[in-house]
């Protein structure tokens, strides 16, 4: 009679774990890259993040029988996110620097202590490095030209399995074809400065842009794409929703690889930047500072 009981639950685990493996697990893995608020109330009185969300939760937990309608519950409104924070591994950083398992678990943690989170980017946190603005190029032991020593030693405390090491200081190539100098840039938003500073803006911004400004216009972030899309990639992160702290570029400087890349641009101040993203930094503390020329300054 044991035997028979036990072989009759050994089945009904394969059957549930061969159902999630089949249906379910890529429903919760796309569930996991759609945080879209666009609430649901189920039949149990339970608030879902969206429909994705819902199906992951039925398929995960194999519950039947729910049925769901538009909006939040009256009496239940806010989503529980904690309830799918360890269905799948699907690893995020979060703006406070913490890995988590996935979105999920990052809102759970969120929701749990009241406070605000976001995804920086998917994958696991790096390692924060202080790196400088400047740009005194470094040769590495692998022949790649790093913007300054602080982002060789950053490169090589992320990746300490390459055993990165300074070669010399420098280029690595001593040939490299000079870029061309671009004497006078044409800023295609002074003609509009009156009219663009007339514009109605809304209560509330129209979305977050990789800048980290949050724009109540259109047109003002047409007129910063058309300024500095040259040599900065824009992009919106967020929609209705202002930029936080971690959107900054300055912030972004000490986590994401862009910081270590050697491509540098000289400011209108004189000063050569490591890469556009070091330049766009400095422009959040000096507004009346541009970039000059791509490449060097110059010294006369």
């Amino acid at each position: 009679m044991i035997v028979t009981s036990l072989l009759v639950f050994i089945t009904a685990v394969v059957r549930t774990s061969s159902h999630w493996h089949t249906k379910g697990e890529f429903i919760c893995l796309e569930a996991a890259k759609n945080i879209t608020y666009d609430p649901l109330c189920a039949s149990n009185n339970q608030t879902f993040q969206n429909f994705v969300a819902f199906q992951c939760f039925i398929r995960y937990f194999d519950v039947h029988g729910l049925s769901v309608r538009h909006g939040a519950c009256s009496t239940n409104p806010e989503p529980d996110h904690c309830v799918l924070s360890f269905v799948v591994w699907r690893p995020v950083c979060g703006s406070d620097n913490v890995t988590y398992s996935s979105v999920w678990e990052m809102m759970c943690e969120a929701q749990r202590l009241r406070m605000w989170n976001s995804v920086q980017y998917e994958g696991l946190c790096r390692a924060q490095c202080t790196v400088s603005l400047a740009y005194k190029p470094v040769c590495s032991s692998e022949n790649v030209v790093y913007a300054n020593m602080e982002a060789l030693k950053c490169s090589a405390m992320r990746n300490p399995e390459r055993n990165v090491k300074v070669r010399h200081e420098g280029n690595c190539r001593k040939d490299l074809e000079e870029e061309e100098v671009v004497q006078k840039q044409y800023d295609p938003c002074q003609e509009k400065q009156n009219a663009i500073a007339s514009l109605n803006r809304t209560d509330q911004p129209l979305f977050c842009a990789s800048d980290g400004i949050s724009y109540y216009s259109s047109k003002n972030y047409a007129c910063a794409v058309k300024t500095n899309g040259g040599w900065f990639q824009y992009t919106i992160i967020r929609i209705g929703v202002p930029c936080h702290r971690s959107d900054s570029p300055c912030e972004k400087l000490q986590v994401l690889p862009e910081a270590l890349v050697a491509d540098p641009i000289c400011g209108s101040d004189g000063v050569s930047y490591a890469n556009p993203l070091s330049l766009m930094c400095a422009m959040m503390a000096d507004q009346k500072l541009k970039k000059h020329h791509k490449g060097e300054c110059i010294t006369p």
